[in-house]
């Protein structure tokens, strides 16, 4: 068939896509521009439903798009007996599939019976499905922002404590965090900072992100924050350029200069990327030493890379030490390599445009 074979196409200039892009744009098009009854809305809603499913789209997992154009153009209750029928049928199959993955095709179709009554003007149908599918994260997540735009935040907190339980317990740690910032969210409306807090250290220590701890250091004052960025390192001290990047932050260029010490004596020749990574401020504030690390790090690795892109890499280091005023110790390395890996010509002749 067609659309199977259509997976293997090179599309790695997009043009493909963006055809296919541009069919359901047009689709779209159409559908705001006639009505419901007339002949041709009729036709589209019949060919929507019964192209479904076909065969020809295997793999494409179509379904719920072409039902979601469909429900656009139901007209009466007899249409929407039809249409939900349809996702019925599909919801039975896919839950005999057994799949995690496919809840969220579950919820497609929980969605669009939603939006099929609110078309045919029966809300309290629509409310009811919104109650009964309330575990599907993307209805509970609208009813959530539906209740803070009303500014009902106890339900909103309420339902948002609940979705983060249910996504740990089927562990979805992404869907976790989404209800995790509604929280966040809520207890800044509310000025509850003990909970704002919370999740701030609980996202910068599960992601690392500064944002996060940029904006907790501005719930703490001064005197506060002194002994609460310790504990911080304590916590992220497994990933040591979270340390480093909290040790520049808070000005603690010892503790810095020790960190990068510590991190390049127990990784020897793979502690160059870290020393890569951290040149500006080492070269700023210690310049000696990153050089001194440079030519240990250099050492250790040279007897492991082989091929003229890792020599081209070396020299590239080489050239890095030489800028920031390590002439003296690039020579000797380049002396040392001229009289022990002779056998590299490769190498020699990489050295000769350091």
């Amino acid at each position: 068939e067609v659309y199977p074979a259509i997976e293997h196409i090179d599309d790695s200039d997009g043009n493909f896509n963006m055809a296919i892009d541009r069919i359901w744009s047009g689709f779209h098009t159409v559908i705001e521009a006639i009505s419901n009854d007339s002949p041709l809305g009729k036709q589209l809603f019949s060919y929507f439903l019964n192209e479904a499913g076909k065969k020809k789209y295997s793999g494409w997992l179509l379904e719920y798009d072409l039902y979601g154009l469909a429900s656009q153009l139901v007209k009466n209750d007899s249409d929407r007996q039809k249409l939900f029928s349809k996702l019925d049928e599909l919801e039975s199959a896919i839950q005999e599939e057994n799949r995690s993955w496919r809840v969220r095709d579950l919820e497609k179709g929980v969605d669009i019976k939603i939006n099929t009554y609110r078309l045919l003007g029966d809300g309290e149908a629509a409310e009811a499905l919104v109650t009964e599918y309330l575990a599907f994260p993307g209805i509970r997540k609208g009813v959530i922002q539906k209740a803070l735009s009303e500014n009902n935040l106890d339900y909103a907190k309420t339902l948002a404590k609940e979705g983060a339980i249910l996504a740990e317990k089927d562990r979805f740690s992404g869907l976790s965090r989404d209800f995790e910032e509604m929280l966040l969210d809520i207890a800044k409306r509310e000025d509850d900072v003990d909970t704002q807090k919370f999740y701030l250290q609980k996202f910068f220590c599960e992601r690392r992100q500064f944002d996060c701890y940029d904006n907790l250091k501005k719930l703490y004052t001064s005197s506060e924050w002194d002994s609460k960025w310790p504990e911080l390192v304590q916590i992220v001290k497994e990933n040591s350029e979270t340390a480093l990047d909290i040790y520049l932050k808070e000005n603690q260029l010892d503790l810095f200069l020790n960190g990068v010490q510590t991190y390049c004596q127990s990784r020897g020749g793979g502690s160059l990327y870290l020393l890569q990574q951290y040149h500006k401020p080492m070269s700023e504030h210690f310049r000696d030493e990153l050089i001194s690390l440079y030519s240990n790090a250099l050492k250790q690795w040279l007897p492991e890379i082989t091929g003229r892109s890792k020599y081209q890499e070396f020299c590239q280091y080489l050239r890095r030490m030489k800028k920031i005023g390590g002439l003296d110790e690039v020579k000797a390395i380049v002396s040392h390599c001229q009289a022990h890996y002779r056998q590299r010509p490769a190498l020699q002749d990489e050295l000769t445009r350091v």
